[in-house]
Formats: C-alpha cells, sequence, structure tokens
C-alpha cells in the first residue's frame, strides 16, 4: 500500500490534527489502537521505516505546539476527542520510544481532564456560546485514552476519574434502544453508532470488576453485530456472511481498524460472563 504524506501547517483544526496523528503511528503495536496500521499500512515499529518514525515523530511534535498554543490556554474546554486523542499519540510514544519526556505531555492533559472534571462534575463540552452537552463517543476516546496512562502510571485518582466519566454517560446517554446517542444536543440524540464507547465500558469493567458496564453494552453489541452498518461506526454497508467468514462492504480499512478492537475486547468479556451464547462465535444466532 503506498501512502503520500502531504505537510501541514501546524495551526489547522486540532481535532483533526490529533486524530491524525493518532492514525498515523505506533499505537496499533501497544494494543489498545489499530487504526495506524490499517490506514497508513506503515508502522515504524512493524517495518523498522526509518521514514515513518521520523514522520510519527513530527506530526507528534506538532501535537504539542497545538496543546501549548491553543489548548491549555484556553478559558473553556474543547471536545474530549481531541485531548482524549492527543494522549493516547504520547502513551503510544513513550511505549515504543521509552522517552520519559513523552510523559509530561501525557501528565499535563491528565491534569486537564482532572480539573475539566472537578470544575463542571462532567466532561461537558462547548456547542454554542451558552451550551454545554455531553457527547458519549468523544468521553469514550478520553476514557480509552486515560487507561492507556493509567497502565503506564496506575493512581487511583485517574481510576475514579475514568469510571465517574462514564457512570455520567450512562445514567445521561440513553436512548430508546438501549444504546447511548450521539450528542446531547435536542437535534442529535439519535442513535450514537462508534463502537468505541464498547471499549470504553469494556475498559471499565475491567477496572472495577462491575458487571453494569458489560450490562449497558449488550444491546448496543448485538445490534453492531446484527445489522453489521454499526460495525463499521457509519450507517451504511452491507454484511455478507460465507461459512465462519462475515464480511462487511462500502467501508474504509480505518472503519474496520476503528471497530474491530471495541468488538473483540467487548465479546471477549461479554463471552466469559455467559452473557452470549455459544453459537454466536458463528454468528449463525444474529445473522
Amino acid at each position: 500500500m503506498q501512502v503520500s504524506f502531504i505537510p501541514v501547517p501546524v495551526k489547522i483544526h486540532t481535532g483533526r490534527v490529533m486524530q491524525i496523528s493518532a492514525f498515523l503511528y505506533f499505537n496499533s503495536i501497544t494494543g489498545h489502537n489499530l487504526q495506524g496500521a490499517a490506514k497508513t499500512g506503515l508502522d515504524g515499529d512493524m517495518t523498522g521505516d526509518e521514514y515513518t518514525k521520523e514522520i510519527a515523530l513530527g506530526i507528534a511534535e506538532n501535537i504539542t505546539k497545538v496543546l501549548v498554543e491553543e489548548i491549555f490556554p484556553m478559558e473553556r474546554y474543547t471536545a474530549a476527542r481531541e485531548a482524549g486523542w492527543a494522549l493516547r499519540s504520547f502513551c503510544a510514544l513513550y511505549h515504543e520510544t521509552n522517552d520519559s519526556s513523552w510523559l509530561t505531555y501525557c501528565d499535563r492533559i491528565v491534569d486537564y481532564f482532572i480539573k475539566w472534571q472537578d470544575d463542571y462534575g462532567a466532561w461537558l463540552q462547548p456547542y454554542t456560546d451558552h451550551t454545554m452537552v455531553r457527547v458519549p463517543f468523544m468521553i469514550s476516546v478520553a476514557c480509552v485514552s486515560l487507561n492507556m496512562y493509567y497502565q503506564i502510571k496506575p493512581d487511583a485518582q485517574i481510576k475514579r476519574l475514568i469510571l465517574a466519566a462514564m457512570d455520567d454517560v450512562l445514567e445521561n446517554c440513553y436512548t430508546y434502544d438501549g444504546t447511548l446517542y450521539y450528542k446531547e444536543l435536542p437535534s442529535l440524540q439519535r442513535s450514537g453508532s462508534n463502537l468505541i464507547i464498547l471499549h470504553a465500558l469494556t475498559l471499565c469493567y475491567r477496572l472495577s470488576g462491575d458487571r453494569k458496564y458489560i450490562d449497558a453494552g449488550l444491546d448496543f453489541f448485538k445490534i453492531a453485530v446484527f445489522y453489521g452498518d454499526y460495525a463499521s461506526s457509519g450507517h451504511h454497508g452491507n454484511k455478507l456472511g460465507d461459512n465462519d467468514c462475515v464480511a462487511y462492504g462500502s467501508q474504509s480499512p480505518k472503519r474496520f481498524a476503528q471497530s474491530y478492537p471495541c468488538i473483540a475486547a467487548y465479546y471477549k468479556v461479554a463471552m466469559e460472563l455467559g452473557l452470549l451464547p455459544e453459537s454466536f462465535a458463528t454468528m449463525a444466532v444474529w445473522r
């Protein structure tokens, strides 16, 4: 797979810079995110390609500038996705380089989330000058990223922060069909389809041992597997079953990469807890 990298200025939309960075490097090796390898086909640790490594480090440097110049000086908080992707990226860089300087930025982002929680009681995100809302999938990005940090630097406060954030989501963000809504804005309270929510719920179960997190995602998981379009974090595409293979069409590799670890992580725990029939493994029950 051939990929062309186009230099981009630092001062562009912060969420996009951070999301691109998370797609491009190293995260697949940590076991928390397969998007890098799937979206680009490149990974410095997998291929030993120094050019790829330089690209990853260069993007990371851009993120540090965005954080210092735009995010941390803000009087109001930004989307949890933006700081979450940045944290995920720096944790991955630390894993792959063993350079503790990346943890300095991780510490600042974690402090940012702690203060945000203390100020508002939840990670409410600004959408207009007078509107602060919950966005479940963005909060889930932050929780998954904070868990990566927690695995590096275990701290009871971080554990409580993650669980409190997901508890707030479960208390406030359900729709009629047992899934979580897209955004809290009245016009956007439709069912959301981003499966990173399942990943966050699974990690919360791992941290707490409380089955409520797995129970909360069960309907969402079944809908995702049954309809197929949900399983790609989108609303289109058809599911094709052929013996033991289940394939989804009309989707990008990035969509598969984002969905696979979420479904796999949740599925493993749900089977261990006996929430799914043994025949579920062959997809026969939900076809």
